[in-house]
């Protein structure tokens, strides 16, 4: 009996110190939450850069520095795939003093023959050699990327913009905002006129202040002349994706457009693009054009190699 006593006092005695520890263990815990909750409130003040107050400021922010230098032609080769509904073409890309020169690599993914290859070296050869044509095309080069610039430079002003949380793609947490039409936006000319019935996702790159892309989708017809020289359909879809092609520097990597509409009265407007942009490298900076063109004709074919190489095998 006095066993069996002195058996229960041991455990009671155990149990009590071991109510102590969880005491004492809840009385440390209770002290350290502040600090551990503090600790994780400045991890995440660290990891997720302070935004300014008006998303409308870090939309301005990251036009501006997109926009810097927007003027001049990169110094890579990369490859372009546009596809439409009628064909696709992939082309090695350079980026010369006087713009972008290009050769085919591939139609409909299949690369080109033998003649299709003389075809190339002709149209390249002509260009070259006529300075009036190649003068032509670069103009025609600047005039798409002056739109494209004038576009890009109204987003700011265009919309009313909301944070909407974050976002993950790959490494980068980039900042989610929603965009719809500002009723105040004045549209200086008609190219803007797209964006007043736009609405949908943008996401920032925070630290570096880049758009990483634009999402947006026509909520109602956007006519032109008041609905004279024709209009788009509601409906009209577009997105940009730009990211960091491995120096530092932000190049599009994928543009996607799908509008329908009519142009007067007797001509529909059907445009399906889908193009990406990829396997940027480094070329030598201060190339004319037709330093270009040779180094096109020098590379392409092993550039072709490696772009097959790159396709994933059925």
């Amino acid at each position: 009996m006095l066993r069996s006593k002195l058996q229960s006092l041991v455990s009671l005695v155990s149990f009590v110190r071991a109510m102590e520890k969880v005491r004492s263990l809840r009385r440390a815990w209770v002290l350290l939450a502040p600090a551990l909750l503090a600790a994780a409130a400045f991890t995440q003040r660290a990891s997720s850069p302070a935004l300014p107050t008006d998303p409308r400021e870090l939309v301005r922010l990251a036009v501006e520095n997109d926009l810097r230098g927007a003027h001049s032609y990169p110094t890579y080769s990369f490859i372009f795939r546009k596809q439409k509904p009628e064909a696709t073409l992939t082309e090695v890309m350079v980026g010369t003093t006087d713009g972008l020169a290009g050769r085919s690599i591939a139609v409909n993914d299949q690369p080109l023959s033998a003649q299709q290859q003389q075809e190339e070296d002709a149209r390249l050869a002509g260009l070259v050699q006529d300075p009036a044509r190649m003068r032509e095309k670069m103009a025609k080069q600047r005039e798409n990327l002056d739109r494209s610039i004038q576009i890009v430079s109204a987003l700011p002003k265009a919309f009313l913009y909301d944070y909407d949380g974050w976002e993950q793609r790959g490494n980068e947490k980039l900042v989610r905002l929603t965009f719809r039409p500002d009723p105040k936006f004045d549209p200086p000319t008609r190219l803007e006129m797209v964006l007043t019935t736009m609405t949908g996702i943008m996401l920032i790159e925070p630290k570096l202040q880049h758009l990483a892309s634009i999402d947006g989708t026509l909520q109602a017809d956007v006519p032109f002349g008041w609905g004279i020289l024709g209009h788009l359909d509601k409906g009209g879809h577009i997105l940009l994706v730009q990211d960091d092609v491995g120096d530092g520097t932000w190049q599009q990597l994928h543009g996607m457009m799908n509008f329908t509409g009519k142009l007067l009265i007797f001509k529909s407007i059907d445009i399906k693009i889908d193009q990406t942009q990829s396997r940027f490298e480094r070329v030598a900076a201060g190339m004319t054009f037709a330093q270009g063109v040779a180094w096109l004709n020098q590379h392409a074919a092993e550039r072709a190699m490696a772009q097959v190489a790159s396709k994933p095998k059925p």
